[in-house]
């Protein structure tokens, strides 16, 4: 089955300590990214030698010893009959699961926008009210008595991204606590935004985080239940889904 996603996640430093890579020469460099680009593409490689070599650049010439030792790294299914690969098959399943989660988030958060633009589809700019003082109050304070300046308003800024992901974290929320209280989604969405412009983490990483902790670890899927937690503990679990990559590669 071929995948809708054009790209998978590459490490170059997992790749480079793995220890079923390391003692590559560079021709089985060369064969074995040009056979995970294809696996990636359609899903599988095919369980003959010969076909696989057709698909090599000048793969006539490749010794039986060294295609065997980029195919170590494969797993060849006998009921198949096809060679595929595990961090490959777990990328794709990944991104199946989060296409699907964000899809329904992706409408969800749609309507929203809608309702808090009026329709006219452009981002919002929210103003919270401020501490005003009206001008009959104003007046009837005493001649000795200083007048009090209204607080200025903080504004929150967001665009159509930062919402969808707001919506997300919270639809995850209520799958861990199906009671859990609705937040104000504009606070959220600025959160998200100050993940972006004051934090400098771009839409990518963020997104291959919340991915990683709704998928791939069940501690921190369950900790964080808001964006301000999620920018507080970035960074430790930045780290720890590094960690567990390189082990994995």
């Amino acid at each position: 089955m071929k995948t809708k996603s054009p790209a998978f996640q590459f490490y170059p430093a997992d790749y480079l300590s793995d220890s079923n890579t390391i003692a590559f020469t560079a021709e089985q460099d060369g064969i074995y990214l040009r056979l995970l680009c294809l696996c990636w593409l359609e899903g599988y490689l095919p369980g003959n030698h010969d076909r696989i070599r057709r698909l090599l650049k000048d793969g006539a010439s490749v010794d039986e010893e060294c295609l065997q030792q980029v195919l170590n790294c494969f797993t060849f299914t006998t009921e198949t009959g096809l060679f595929t690969h595990p961090r490959l098959e777990k990328e794709r399943k990944k991104q199946f699961e989060w296409r699907k989660k964000s899809s329904a988030g992706g409408k969800a958060s749609a309507l929203i926008k809608r309702t808090l633009n009026g329709g006219n589809g452009a981002s919002r700019v929210v103003e919270p009210k401020g501490n005003t003082m009206s001008s009959s109050s104003s007046m009837s304070m005493s001649s000795g008595q200083k007048s009090v300046e209204p607080k200025k308003a903080h504004t929150l800024s967001f665009d159509s991204w930062d919402m969808q992901q707001a919506q997300n974290l919270y639809e995850h929320c209520l799958k861990l606590v199906p009671s859990t209280k609705k937040p104000k989604m504009e606070v959220w969405a600025n959160e998200f935004r100050l993940m972006r412009k004051e934090d400098k983490r771009s839409k990518e990483c963020v997104h291959e985080i919340i991915c990683w902790m709704h998928h791939d670890d069940d501690f921190w899927g369950g900790q964080i239940r808001s964006p301000k937690k999620l920018r507080k503990h970035y960074e430790t679990m930045y780290a720890k889904r590094n960690s567990k990559m390189r082990k994995n590669f």
